[in-house]
């Protein structure tokens, strides 16, 4: 088996396809730089989340409780559990 790669079509896709992102913001008052990082912290923001609802890590379901302190107290002890994860994988 053997290939073959082109050159300049490889760089034509490259230019025409990869790495092109438009991002717009209402802040006014940030950095390109701070936009971009951002926007690259997202999919940490989104992993967390995922976790929160993963039922062998820190989970905010199932909830047996029915009143809103305790559901309060529910959720915030997921969101502790949650932070000291982050912060012993630090």
């Amino acid at each position: 088996m053997a290939f073959a790669i082109d050159e300049v079509a490889l760089k034509a896709l490259e230019d025409e396809l990869f790495a092109k992102r438009l991002l717009f913001t209402d802040r006014n008052d940030w950095t390109v730089a701070r936009v971009i990082s951002a926007y690259r912290s997202q999919s940490h923001v989104e992993a967390n989340f995922r976790q929160m609802k993963d039922p062998s890590v820190v989970s905010l379901s199932p909830m047996f409780h029915w009143t809103d302190q305790k559901i309060r107290v529910h959720v915030f002890y997921c969101v502790l559990a949650l932070v000291v994860a982050r912060l012993m994988t630090r």
